[in-house]
């Protein structure tokens, strides 16, 4: 059988829990847990993949200080060289708070449109949405979203919906 979204609801955090452990066992991959109020250890237990976002911040950030240094050298000493004081063409120092702020910039830039890639935003509408139990979510529900086949999703219990 296939691999699709399964939602499961559960009576109690403890089912919600005992269910999120015994997924990886089961062979399927625990996709996110909703509860009415924080529960203490759940994201933990939830591990989401894990993301290149830090190492592509700090890429771009790295890149975005040597453009503002490589800009900074390239006007002073290529494109409109003038002697100011008996400074030198290449005066580095006076670069640095060029570069500083190019990398400042280029990392917060590409932290900012890295959050709206990696989370589908803008995203209006979510499949979650047009179950009616899963209204109940914000006061009432436990859900775990579970991706895998129909035969391992029912054996960790709970009320199943099909997304």
């Amino acid at each position: 059988m296939s691999e699709r979204d399964w939602l499961l609801q559960f009576e109690d955090e403890q089912g919600l829990l005992q269910a999120v452990d015994r997924a990886s066992e089961l062979g399927l991959r625990v996709v996110d847990a909703y509860a009415p109020y924080p529960i203490e250890d759940l994201q933990e237990r939830v591990r989401g993949p894990v993301t290149r976002t830090s190492w592509l911040i700090f890429l771009a950030g790295l890149l975005g200080a040597l453009g503002g240094f490589a800009l900074c050298t390239w006007s002073s000493v290529w494109a409109y060289p003038f002697q100011v004081g008996g400074t030198p063409l290449f005066s580095w120092p006076a670069y640095l708070p060029i570069t500083f702020e190019c990398g400042v910039l280029a990392a917060a830039l590409t932290a900012f449109c890295s959050v709206f890639v990696q989370s589908g935003l803008p995203r209006y509408h979510h499949p979650l949405f047009d179950f009616e139990a899963f209204r109940t979510a914000s006061h009432a529900g436990y859900f775990l979203q579970v991706l895998g086949d129909y035969e391992a999703a029912r054996q960790l219990g709970g009320v199943l919906h099909a997304e």
